[in-house]
């Protein structure tokens, strides 16, 4: 079974901590218990940018949009402006040279540990 989504309402950018606090406080309660496969909006996607040595920071949304309404940070408190901070193609959200959305790059998400651990004995 595929499912397509219509528009994606929302994008969040980073973890989404205390999504169930911001939902309520906005009256938005509806919409985050509102089931995504039974909808033609995606409300809320949370993902985390990644940047790699070689390419900007990029996530893969769950759905293919047919368009992407707003792009926020997790906290719903900054939309971030298509062309300014972010753009879609090639099936990623990938964020631009001139975004201030928050990010990792690919060494903090897996940091060499080996000097700095315990031997293996």
């Amino acid at each position: 079974m595929k499912i397509k989504t219509a528009h994606y309402q929302v994008f969040i950018l980073f973890f989404s901590f205390n999504i169930s606090l911001i939902a309520q406080k906005n009256d938005m309660i509806k919409n985050a218990l509102l089931p995504f496969w039974q909808t033609k909006t995606m409300f809320n996607e949370s993902v985390m940018m990644i940047e790699t040595e070689k390419e900007l920071p990029s996530a893969k949304l769950l759905f293919t949009p047919i368009k992407i309404i707003s792009v926020k940070n997790s906290a719903l408190s900054i939309e971030y402006k298509e062309g300014v901070d972010w753009e879609y193609k090639n099936g990623k959200l990938w964020l631009l040279k001139s975004s201030k959305a928050i990010f990792m790059s690919q060494k903090e998400l897996y940091p060499d540990t080996s000097s700095h651990s315990f031997p293996k004995k």
